[in-house]
């Protein structure tokens, strides 16, 4: 039964494509729907949010293998060395071993990656096996609020989002932002978030709030290690 769920779920994410123009995407969207044509609507970007210094590392570059969730934690803790966390390795190759290390503890091999309820776990080996810190942490939730996923980007928190359905379907990214645009017609808002997805390097998209978009998924959100604990980490 759970097989027959899966592939079916794979089959209709065939059936999407990635978001790289919000507009494009509520016009194509909602011509669908209903008789107002596409070019009617206009859609201005009215708000953004974008986390500086989050990784772009795709998965091919760290040599795939069902890595996607490696990627994003990799992908996280560069944007953590930018802020300073000097117990992360420069060398980026050191970094992704480090990180592979604790996967492999936890389980990971190419065929099957990593499971989805060891994530944090990865996050967590990372922060205090793999870097030594003895603070930071991660917690993986499966029911989430949409305000609560913007309020961490908005406290400069990009988080791991691991889905089960839609053009990411069995794939773990790294949201590091959202954009909200407004039609001119109706008023009405669409929050998109942006995101390091693992297999571009560039800038693509999930749609959010009133795009009708639904997920089966996990959030992981990351915390970084306390600051006072830094400097006693290094006096030791």
């Amino acid at each position: 039964m759970i097989n027959k769920i899966i592939k079916r779920l794979e089959k209709r994410a065939q059936k999407y494509s990635v978001v790289t123009n919000p507009s494009a995407y509520m016009n194509n969207k909602k011509s669908r729907k209903r008789s107002v044509p596409a070019d009617k609507d206009k859609y201005t970007l009215v708000r953004s949010n974008i986390i500086p210094n989050v990784g772009s590392t795709s998965c091919s570059d760290l040599n795939g293998g069902n890595n996607c969730t490696l990627t994003a934690t990799y992908n996280i803790m560069q944007f953590y060395r930018q802020q300073g966390f000097d117990k992360i390795p420069e060398n980026d190759e050191e970094l992704y071993k480090l990180i592979m290390e604790q996967a492999k503890r936890l389980g990971y091999n190419d065929q099957n990656g990593i499971g989805l309820f060891k994530i944090d776990n990865l996050v967590r080996d990372t922060w205090h096996r793999g870097l030594g810190y003895t603070s930071g942490s991660a917690r993986s939730r499966y029911i989430w609020r949409h305000k609560r996923l913007t309020d961490e980007i908005d406290k400069g928190r990009p988080f791991i989002f691991s889905l089960a359905n839609g053009v990411y379907f069995n794939q773990t990214i790294v949201v590091c932002g959202y954009e909200v645009y407004k039609n001119e017609r109706t008023g009405k808002e669409y929050t998109f978030l942006i995101t390091a997805d693992g297999w571009s390097t560039q800038r693509r998209y999930v749609a959010f709030t009133r795009t009708r978009a639904k997920y089966l998924s996990c959030v992981t959100y990351v915390e970084a290690p306390e600051r006072d604990k830094l400097f006693e980490d290094d006096a030791e």
